[in-house]
């Protein structure tokens, strides 16, 4: 019984002295496509005011492609359609094209930070100037 008492002493001894020292947890690598996924956030214009954005973007590299659509309380000024863009760092540039050839294209220029991007649209190509600012996060 003494022997099985000091075997024990010794290995829980082992067990808790030497070795290797706690690691330091490796944090986890960044997405290799941070953009891929769904986005939800607004629009706003002093011209047609505040709207809800929904956007799905597949990046590919530094390529984006995917849908858009944003719904405004005006059921006239809502509008969907394609995107294709490039990231480089942390900066977006988009081209909106709405499903609807009359509707104007739009031009977007956006920061990532995390899963938020904000940034700046504007028409182009289109006799109709409408300008303003948005927000999105990752939904998924």
């Amino acid at each position: 019984m003494k022997r099985l008492f000091i075997v024990l002493v010794l290995a829980l001894s082992a067990a808790h002295c030497g070795g290797s020292s706690p690691s330091t947890p490796t944090p986890a690598p960044a997405p290799a496509n941070p953009l891929t996924g769904g986005w939800v956030g607004s629009a706003t214009s002093q011209t047609i005011g505040t709207g809800a954005i929904t956007a799905t973007i597949v990046q590919s590299g530094t390529t984006l492609t995917g849908t858009w659509a944003v719904q405004y309380a005006n059921a006239a000024n809502n509008n969907s359609g394609v995107l294709t863009g490039t990231i480089i760092g942390t900066g977006v540039t988009l081209t909106l094209s709405p499903s609807v050839p009359t509707n104007c294209p739009y031009a977007v220029t956006a920061v990532l930070t995390g899963n938020t991007m904000g940034g700046s649209y504007a028409t182009f190509n289109c006799s109709v100037g409408i300008s303003g600012g948005f927000v999105l996060s990752k939904a998924n």
